[in-house]
């Protein structure tokens, strides 16, 4: 019976093991973001767009009388190194309205974070998913770029639980069969993402790099179904702000059958590696 044990062990060893080191490629994305702009610990921004004042209509269309429409809000985005980002409100008027424009604006930043691929703090999950899918590697060269092609089957449908992407990206998180990723491997960034649902939804996302020091940040994302129904195009125009390079515009349109939207802003009046308001640094430690 020992004997027996000892042997099944030692055949599943190896199977998990190669499992994980097939999730190598991806890893070192995460490892590879952690080197970018040395020296850069946060950064917040003033938010210039027009779409809070639609967003203030639509989200009062319907409302009772009783409960006043604020005034425009003044929005400000934070963004802490290993801590993400997130978008506070200032116009001395807190209400569900205004709450509701911040958890919006907060939404559709995050997808341009260099964290929305292949989060970090999900390598566990990620290897524990890995361990049930059936994993294929392959190289690719593309002129001079070696493209490294992990591609994860499950023999049933499973929930992602946000381990490969975060659901900022509008990507489906439940019912995947398979998906894979194709990861430039000497800059370590992933230059595609497609995946399969049990009902027969095919999405391909492409991903264009920014250079900057120590590595490369995501400039433009194109989510793309082959019928066409699903075209979302997110894309970021960076600029100098004190040695370092920071989002300027952001452009962000959805076409999705159930959504539709369109999203513009600047960033203006930064400051960079300055302290923040103590409820700022509330805020940050509850995303933890």
């Amino acid at each position: 019976m020992v004997r027996c044990l000892l042997v099944c062990l030692f055949l599943l060893f190896p199977a998990l093991v190669a499992a994980e080191d097939r999730l190598l490629p991806l890893e070192e994305t995460v490892r590879q973001r952690g080197q970018l702009q040395p020296g850069l610990e946060n950064y917040s921004t003033s938010i210039k767009t027009e779409k809070i004042d639609a967003l203030l209509q639509k989200f009062s269309a319907g409302e009772s009388q009783s409960e006043t429409v604020p005034a425009r809000p003044v929005l400000t985005w934070y963004w802490q190194r290993g801590k993400g980002s997130l978008v506070s409100a200032r116009n001395g008027q807190q209400n569900d309205f205004v709450q509701k424009i911040v958890n919006h604006f907060s939404d559709l930043l995050a997808a341009g974070s260099e964290n929305t691929l292949i989060p970090a703090g999900q390598a566990e999950l990620r290897r524990q998913l890995a361990r049930k899918a059936s994993i294929k590697t392959t190289d690719t060269l593309l002129g001079q770029t070696l493209l490294k092609r992990v591609e994860l089957s499950f023999a049933e449908p499973i929930a992602l639980q946000e381990a490969f992407y975060t659901s900022d990206l509008f990507l489906p998180q439940k019912q995947i069969s398979s998906l894979y990723f194709d990861i430039d491997a000497k800059a370590h960034t992933i230059q595609e993402l497609g995946l399969l649902t049990a009902g027969g939804l095919k999405l391909t996302a492409e991903i264009r790099y920014h250079e900057v020091q120590g590595g490369f940040l995501p400039e433009r994302i194109k989510v793309t179904s082959p019928d066409g129904s699903i075209d979302d195009l997110l894309e970021i125009t960076y600029g100098d702000v004190e040695g370092f390079s920071l989002p300027v515009k952001i452009v962000r349109t959805v076409r999705h059958p159930e959504l539709k939207d369109d999203f513009d802003a600047d960033f203006v009046d930064y400051r960079v590696n300055q302290p923040f308001p103590d409820s700022i640094r509330t805020q940050f430690e509850l995303l933890q």
